[in-house]
């Protein structure tokens, strides 16, 4: 088994993707300039150039310090400034002007089109309030607790796109991810990626291990399938579908198999199909997890996530593939049945430590016995 140590890649990788990022909306800034020194500062045109610019030098700060690999403050207030311009923009986004939150047939509210920018603005939050509370904290019990949930603002910021599309559907108009072209999308998957990794290396100050054990069929780290799923563009999820369709028929006995590459078919082409193979799947994990003796109840929440998140499948498979983890490390004997880890915590690919049942005293001397 080999240990690697992966801070110092992390927080090189997230400094180069934040340079990157900063670059890319140079454009953006002189396009805004031209529009305010040569055609006139309108509505709040200057407002969305500031917070332009205050993305950019959060970027640009963040980036350095991460370079610096130092855990202090300056950390904390390079987030501070990207998640405060987010949000800020996320208010701009009312103005009658912008059109950002209303369609173009009708001057209402909606709701569809506040969404995806509300989840990427979710996302950075979230980061902040990760990043203040495992740099300025020492609660070592609760730290453990965040690193299980180190995946939440990159998929938050992820949901960004499937709900946007799901806007374009419902109410015909495009949200800007869309209207900039490749650039647009280029820049959300630079800042979905910058999301995942700062806070990978929030959450692991001692390094991530990365650990070749094989720990039974099925078993994925979860670090690569998140990882996999937000940045092949969809391509993973549907190679993902067909291996835990295999996985699940050779475990389900009391009803017809499904075939998987008529399942990868349907995903891609019949309209909400994602919603009912997320159903039965997380249904036949329910079964297979309870003859194993662990505790399943994903049907319900599996099938409501996959509902809001359209053809995205990411929030779903992490409780799907975490629990097949957990099932594969009871069939590979790393888990006693009915142990703790199998009731809560997720397997984020570290070393899996098996479970241990507590030992019944040993008596010597039947006059130590207790009284009945």
């Amino acid at each position: 088994m080999e240990n690697k140590s992966n801070i110092p890649q992390y927080a090189t990788i997230s400094a180069i993707l934040l340079f990157v990022a900063a670059v890319l909306q140079l454009p953006v800034i002189f396009r805004q300039f031209r529009v305010i020194f040569f055609v006139g500062a309108s509505g709040t045109t200057p407002l969305w150039l500031l917070t332009n610019l205050a993305i950019i030098g959060g970027e640009i700060w963040l980036g350095l310090n991460l370079m610096k690999q130092k855990r202090d403050k300056p950390v904390v207030l390079g987030i501070a400034v990207l998640t405060g311009a987010v949000l800020l923009q996320l208010i701009l986004g009312f103005d009658p002007a912008s059109h950002t939150y209303t369609s173009q047939f009708r001057d209402a509210f909606s709701l569809w089109i506040f969404l995806p920018y509300l989840l990427e603005a979710a996302g950075y939050a979230l980061l902040l309030v990760f990043a203040h509370y495992l740099l300025n904290t020492d609660d070592e019990k609760n730290h453990e607790q965040a690193k299980k949930l180190w995946f939440l603002p990159g998929a938050l910021a992820a949901g960004e796109l499937p709900l946007g599309l799901l806007s374009w559907l419902l109410v015909h108009q495009p949200p800007v991810l869309f209207l900039s072209g490749s650039t647009g999308i280029i820049l959300f998957g630079l800042r979905v990626g910058i999301l995942c990794i700062v806070m990978l290396w929030l959450a692991f100050p001692e390094g991530l291990e990365v650990n070749t054990k094989f720990h039974g069929n099925g078993y994925k780290s979860m670090i690569p399938h998140l990882l996999l799923c937000i940045f092949t563009l969809g391509i993973y999820q549907l190679i993902w579908i067909c291996k835990v369709t295999k996985y699940l028929n050779a475990r389900i006995n009391t009803e017809p198999a499904m075939t998987p590459w008529h399942q990868v078919v349907a995903s891609m082409f019949v309209p909400f199909y994602m919603v009912y193979w997320t159903y039965k799947c997380a249904q036949r994990l329910d079964i297979t997890a309870r003859e194993q003796g662990a505790q399943s109840n994903l049907t319900l929440l599996c099938t409501i996530l996959q509902v809001f998140s359209f053809y995205n499948v990411i929030l779903p498979s992490i409780l799907i593939q975490d629990k097949i983890n957990t099932l594969a490390l009871l069939e590979n004997g790393e888990l006693a049945p009915n142990a703790p880890a199998m009731q809560t915590g997720p397997t984020w690919g570290g070393n899996a430590a098996p479970a241990v049942a507590a030992a019944a005293p040993v008596v010597n001397n039947p006059d130590e016995l207790p009284e009945l």
